[in-house]
């Protein structure tokens, strides 16, 4: 019988406050309002824009989704700070 090895998975944390900062820096570099960002997204008000940007509030995930599409990064940045290596991953589907 095989004996099972451990595997630790290390792994970027979601950061509340982190999230915010990047959807306010990434809204300045795009050039969009908040009040365009939240009618992008279907939000009645930007509210919960604001909220997200001050580290005191979330979206739901198809909102980070259209976020990421709209800023043009990966959900992975936008979520956690760390891009997502494609490349790594491949390798370890490889093996």
């Amino acid at each position: 019988m095989r004996k099972k090895q451990n595997i630790v998975m290390q792994y970027p944390m979601y950061d509340q406050v982190g999230v915010g900062e990047r959807c306010k820096n990434l809204l300045k570099a795009s050039g969009y309002t908040t009040e365009q960002v939240a009618e992008y997204l279907g939000l009645t008000t930007p509210n919960m824009l604001y909220r997200l940007q001050a580290g005191r509030g979330g979206l739901q995930i198809e909102n980070y989704i259209a976020l990421s599409k709209l800023y043009d990064v990966s959900l992975d940045y936008l979520l956690t700070g760390a891009e997502y290596q494609a490349s790594t991953a491949k390798e370890k589907e490889e093996r």
